[in-house]
């Protein structure tokens, strides 16, 4: 089809009819207008062309010294961009460029290089050539003496020593030697004034010390009724000193009996209104050996309530041990006046608790039961842990 063919020239319509983009094209300007065989004018500008093959419309807007179309509304399509198709996303290389900061970044590398002109010479290379540029600050023909360098003339350092040596007391913070006594200078201690009339004893001890001297040890005892020396024997950890015949032994206590491991007091009231259990403080114990324990537990305790209960507990090393304590306030008006915290209740409890080696971490913790919110307090505690 050509393009002055099957032409429409009325308002709105297009002006031409082209097959494909290869026939738009080749359009020639000069045979271009709707009514005849005369070339495209400025009045043509604007005209619209409709192609066959994708239904697409375009608007001439150019036509001298060539003729340019552009597509309008969204019927005419790209087939490519750059080789790529699709939903198409350039970047720097996809048209021949570099990224966006690479010529900066080229830039501050090159300046930053230690030697980026090697044509020129460093101030390091400038130095190395001539590595001496001054002497103590003299240039061109330099002589030096002593001063120059921070140093005495040749003779100084022997002339003032000589002049030392032949003073009568160039040392005037030691003694002369002809003020000291007889004895500093023969070291004999015949000639020691003063003299001592006994010395301390040295060499091998006796009697109810073994060893030697100066730090003997204690073998026996002596009576202090009688002559008798009593021998020392051996003796375990927590026995006691028992008489057998001439010796001092160990013995353990007859019949067993408690003796304190551990104890804690503390004062202060904590207060909290939560229902899980708080730690109002720790105990903690370290056994001699992994075993049951007895523990004594006192504390005073309040609660803000008469209609639900104070709660408290021990826990060893994590576990509960024991019931837990639970009690509820019956007066609503304590010896303080009003209810609640104005209480003050005592509890004590003694419980067989199951003991580590070691370290045993023992907690004193209380809570309020439920219920409306309400305060629980504990003060003044005291844990006593003994062994049996």
């Amino acid at each position: 089809m050509t393009a002055h063919q099957n032409l429409e020239w009325r308002h709105g319509a297009p002006s031409w009819h082209f097959a494909n983009a290869t026939e738009r094209a080749n359009f020639n300007p000069t045979l271009g207008r709707p009514i005849g065989p005369y070339p495209l004018a400025d009045r043509d500008l604007g005209s619209l062309a409709y192609q066959t093959d994708d239904n697409s419309l375009w608007k001439l807007v150019a036509y001298n010294p060539s003729v340019v179309w552009e597509p309008v509304g969204g019927s005419a399509s790209v087939d490519s961009v750059n080789g790529q198709t699709g939903a198409v996303v350039l970047n720097a290389g996809d048209v021949g460029a570099d990224p966006a900061g690479t010529a900066a970044s080229a830039v501050s590398a090159h300046e930053a290089a230690s030697d980026p002109h090697p044509q020129y010479t460093t101030a390091a290379e400038a130095a190395s050539a001539a590595p001496v540029q001054s002497v103590n600050g003299q240039t061109g023909t330099v002589n030096l003496n002593a001063g120059n360098v921070g140093a005495d003339p040749a003779g100084t350092a022997s002339s003032e020593v000589a002049a030392h040596v032949a003073q009568a007391n160039p040392h005037s913070q030691y003694p002369l030697s002809t003020s000291l006594a007889t004895v500093a200078t023969t070291g004999d201690y015949t000639d020691l004034a003063n003299q001592p009339s006994s010395l301390p004893p040295n060499g091998a001890a006796g009697g109810q010390l073994g060893g030697t001297y100066p730090n003997p040890d204690v073998r026996g005892l002596r009576e202090t009724g009688g002559p008798t020396l009593l021998a020392l024997g051996n003796i375990g950890d927590g026995e006691y000193l028992r008489r057998s015949g001439a010796a001092i032994i160990g013995a353990a206590v007859a019949g067993g009996g408690l003796a304190i491991l551990e104890k804690i007091w503390t004062e202060g009231e904590f207060t909290h209104t939560s229902t899980a259990f708080q730690t109002y403080h720790t105990f903690n114990v370290s056994a001699p050996s992994a075993g049951d324990y007895t523990l004594i537990v006192y504390y005073m305790w309040s609660a803000d309530t008469t209609v639900n209960d104070f709660l408290g507990r021990v826990q060893v090393n994590g576990s509960t041990v024991g019931e837990i304590h639970t009690q509820e306030p019956k007066d609503s008006a304590g010896s303080g006046g009003g209810a609640g915290t104005n209480q003050r209740h005592p509890c004590t409890r003694i419980l067989e608790v199951p003991l580590n080696a070691g370290a045993n971490t023992i907690n004193l913790q209380f809570a309020r039961q439920g219920g409306t919110s309400y305060e629980v307090s504990i003060f003044e505690s005291f844990m006593l842990c003994l062994n049996e």
